[in-house]
């Protein structure tokens, strides 16, 4: 590929970055992307202690988890997308006609690899948090990585449909301007771009007790009306709606808050 010449700075930079683009491709968007992430989930901490008014801890497990999906996420779109612009018009020759080549490759990313991202981005930011956590546990009793993975499994299964309705309200209109718009090779940075804010939204769903799992919605249920019932028996309103808000604030959990692709 031929990069044109460039004049002005943001211009030579341009040309840098496309001429080590092609040279290491997988170096280049992987760092791009774990530093997207890394910097997103930092300022959606930062945003959520000043809301909340907690104390700022700022939780360095939970943002590196978020780096290190970038460089994996990375590495599968790159061979994901070559894989469908090869198959998609040359396997598939009745879409070779560049509009319907572009929907149908959107609609197979997004029916086959948007779901695999997403349980993958839950798997690693939440099992990662989760095995941190567990090893810094002062009891004797740990629970195994096995365990650990196989229950993060389960809670992203859960997790996945919830956020794959989030997920279609915004990137398949992305995705049909990225691919009809622009080149194999720079499709992944406009992801990046627009990943800084959605990156930064999935990690508050993630971590923020926002998005929960059906049980976990029924055990929310279950415990605002054991509140309400008890609430009732003291003969006072101001309980129920109190101690249900901290319940709910607390993503369904007995303690408070602390804790969705593309």
């Amino acid at each position: 590929m031929v990069v044109p010449a460039a004049t002005t700075v943001f211009g030579r930079l341009w040309e840098r970055y496309t001429l080590a683009l092609v040279a290491r491709p997988l170096l280049v968007k992987g760092s791009t992307a774990s530093f997207i992430f890394f910097v997103s989930d930092s300022i959606t901490q930062q945003l959520s202690t000043s809301r909340d008014n907690q104390q700022n801890t700022y939780d360095l497990a939970r943002a590196g988890s978020g780096a290190v999906f970038g460089v994996v996420a990375t590495g599968w779109l790159h061979y994901w997308w070559n894989f469908l612009e090869v198959a998609v018009g040359k396997r598939i020759p009745v879409v070779t006609h560049r509009f319907t080549n572009t929907v149908t490759k959107v609609a197979i990313d997004q029916l086959v690899g948007a779901p695999i991202y997403i349980f993958t981005y839950y798997v690693i930011t939440h099992g990662g948090k989760e095995y941190i956590a567990s090893q810094q546990e002062s009891n004797s009793i740990k629970a195994t990585p096995s365990t650990l993975f196989r229950e993060t499994c389960n809670r992203a299964a859960e997790m996945l449909p919830p956020t794959m309705l989030r997920h279609w309200t915004l990137w398949p209109a992305v995705h049909t301007l990225n691919f009809y718009y622009n080149p194999l090779h720079h499709r992944v940075l406009v992801q990046n771009l627009v990943l800084v804010g959605w990156s930064a939204y999935l990690s508050h769903l993630n971590n923020g007790g926002l998005l929960m799992t059906p049980t976990e919605e029924m055990e929310v249920a279950e415990t605002v009306e054991i509140i309400r019932r008890e609430s009732m028996r003291s003969s006072s309103s101001g309980p129920v709606t109190q101690h249900a808000e901290i319940y709910i604030k607390g993503g369904g959990r007995a303690t408070p808050m602390a804790a969705s692709r593309e």
